[in-house]
């Protein structure tokens, strides 16, 4: 009799202890549940469309001898004059190598002359200094490790200039000897140089516009005529209609500031995008500069599926690539909002929004959705969102939740 009193005893306790557990768990469960929130953030996001452009362009040929060692005078992508020394010729390694030597001087002549102090800079003026000193050098890592190896070569000359005026402060610096001296030593390299007109043959400019040493065999196939009364089986039949560059060509000049991008694409990937809009337009190839061009053509044939997209731009982006064919990523679309877990959309009588925690309180918003992904949505914002009770910016929007409702007060 006691022995049972005692097992109805303990039975009694574990089952207490289980009611108790239980009870904890969902109580535990169901707080923690109510109570997830994240805070709306803005995003942006772009619809894109990748594919490939082929530039049409008004190019002229830049002629130079078939013989001799060629040196430009300019740089890729350069805008330059008519009658502009754009490339020189020289009989000879050596006699091109004398030029080089003059050019390093020049360079070497105008950073100390740019470094010397004449607008009365004192010892306080270190700081600065030393401060664009750390900044050029930040950039030419960053434009380094990105791989945007012009704008840091660009960095060298100011860094230069800026650690020279630095020593002149710090301490004693003659620079007005060196560049004398340097001087002197140009013009010597000079006068052997002259001393043999024929070592030496200046290439000019018949035309202004961009030089670039690249050429393909397309500058008379891509060109600004022919889209008038282009098709699609003509741009396909272009695209394989590459000629020989003469042996004698240097480079071209591109003489237009009007360029027309060709982009096939399908029938389908083409049915949201409208001719007279402006889209932008990405190009890998010129780390990613973005070209804004109009859409004044879509190319459209019943027997096949392809059509060709045909953009014209005015705006040539600093350091762009001047390769005829290059990927492309067309941004159709752009799309800026508040972004919310899908999870944490609701309808409540008819409308469309969600549930924020307000305080202590449960609110609802609305919402308006502008832009989907698979995992979450975009909806609108504007000024008046607080006071049109729609979800505004950081408001706590509750992902999670139970038996929730206008005005709910949470403890």
């Amino acid at each position: 009799m006691n022995i049972t009193r005692f097992l109805k005893g303990v039975f009694g306790v574990i089952l207490s202890i289980f009611i108790i557990i239980y009870l904890f768990v969902q109580f535990s469960t169901t707080f923690s549940y109510e109570f997830v929130t994240e805070h709306a953030g803005i995003n942006t996001v772009q619809k894109t469309l990748d594919t490939v452009g082929y530039f049409a362009r008004s190019e002229v040929y830049v002629n130079a001898p078939s013989q001799g060692v060629l040196y430009y005078d300019v740089n890729e992508g350069e805008r330059v004059g008519k009658d502009q020394t754009v490339v020189e010729v020289y009989s000879s390694n050596d006699a091109m190598n004398l030029q080089k030597q003059i050019r390093e001087l020049d360079n070497k002549i105008s950073i100390l002359e740019e470094s010397l102090i004449t607008n009365g800079y004192v010892t306080t003026d270190i700081t600065k200094i030393d401060t664009k000193i750390t900044d050029l050098i930040t950039e030419i890592n960053r434009s380094a490790t990105s791989d945007k190896l012009e704008k840091a070569i660009s960095c060298e000359k100011p860094l230069l200039t800026t650690m020279n005026k630095r020593m002149l402060i710090t301490k004693e610096t003659d620079f007005e000897a060196k560049i004398n001296a340097l001087k002197a030593q140009k013009d010597s390299l000079a006068a052997g140089l002259a001393a043999n007109p024929s070592a030496k043959t200046s290439i000019k400019t018949e035309n202004s516009g961009f030089f670039t040493a690249i050429t393909d065999g397309y500058e008379t196939v891509f060109t600004p005529d022919i889209i008038d009364k282009l098709t699609v089986d003509g741009f396909l039949a272009l695209t394989k209609s590459k000629k020989d560059v003469p042996q004698n060509v240097a480079g071209k000049i591109v003489t237009d500031y009007e360029w027309y991008i060709l982009c096939p694409v399908t029938k389908r990937e083409a049915s949201d995008m409208e001719t007279g809009i402006s889209y932008g337009i990405l190009f890998p190839y010129s780390d990613d500069a973005e070209v804004k061009a109009n859409l004044v053509k879509k190319l459209i044939q019943t027997n096949t599926d392809t059509v060709v997209l045909v953009f014209k731009s005015e705006y040539v982006p600093a350091g762009f690539s001047y390769e005829r064919m290059q990927q492309a990523r067309i941004i159709k679309s752009t799309y800026t909002g508040l972004q919310i877990p899908k999870n944490a959309l609701r309808l409540v009588d008819g409308k469309q929004g969600v549930y924020i925690l307000s305080g202590n309180t449960v609110m609802f918003r609305s919402t308006k959705i502008i832009y989907e992904t698979d995992n979450y949505y975009l909806v609108e914002m504007t000024e008046n969102n607080a006071l049109n009770n729609e979800l505004s910016l950081y408001d706590s929007v509750i992902v999670k939740g139970k038996d929730l409702f206008e005005g709910k007060v949470v403890d």
